[in-house]
């Protein structure tokens, strides 16, 4: 008895199996497991000769060799979507930057009335900041429960990764938390930091 193996599939379940000597033109295949690949190569096309003269070295691949060309079509998606992924993602924070700064530059008003009311500026860039980030985080989980619905599908593309992965999800969200931050805060810093009196006339 012999425990299941890969055959000529990374993604199907081993079938039942029987082993017979092999019958083919092509010879056989020897499976070796060592630390040096290279030179147990060396030491193998001088021992088979030495054993067998009938027998040569026709050609010796790395078992990683085998696998990563039968997961080709995987790494060129992987690829792609890492790619776009990476432009969405570009475009997402540039895009939440401009909104978000733009929103907080219109506020400079009322920031000035508070900060003329007596608020300080820490409490003012503290209030602005959290609002922005409670908004952020909040599209945030709408958009992570939408992805995740419709990434359902995609799971039969993907080998051993779950669309649910928390690192493809943690990494764009801490993306955009940053994006948002740095939006929020340095607009903040300085309505709050202008005068009331020019803040109160600011259009």
């Amino acid at each position: 008895m012999l425990g299941d193996a890969k055959y000529r599939d990374l993604r199907t379940p081993a079938p039942p199996t029987v082993y017979v000597p092999l019958r083919t033109n092509d010879g056989p295949a020897l499976a070796v497991r060592t630390t040096d690949p290279a030179a147990m190569a060396s030491i193998l096309r001088v021992e088979i000769v030495r054993i067998s003269p009938d027998f040569r070295v026709a050609s010796v691949t790395l078992q990683s060799t085998l696998v990563g060309n039968a997961m080709i079509r995987e790494r060129l998606l992987a690829l792609l979507a890492g790619f776009f992924g990476l432009v969405a993602l570009v475009l997402a924070a540039v895009g939440l930057y401009g909104v978000l700064s733009y929103s907080v530059v219109r506020r400079t008003r009322e920031l000035g009335i508070r900060v003329a009311l007596g608020a300080r500026q820490f409490t003012v860039v503290r209030l602005v900041v959290s609002e922005i980030v409670l908004v952020t985080v909040a599209g945030l989980a709408a958009g992570v429960a939408g992805g995740r619905f419709l990434a359902q599908p995609l799971e039969n593309l993907l080998y051993e990764v779950k669309a649910a992965d928390f690192a493809s999800l943690a990494l764009p969200a801490a993306v955009l938390l940053l994006a948002a931050a740095l939006a929020s805060v340095a607009p903040a810093v300085r309505a709050a930091g202008v005068n009331p009196v020019v803040a109160l006339r600011y259009e």
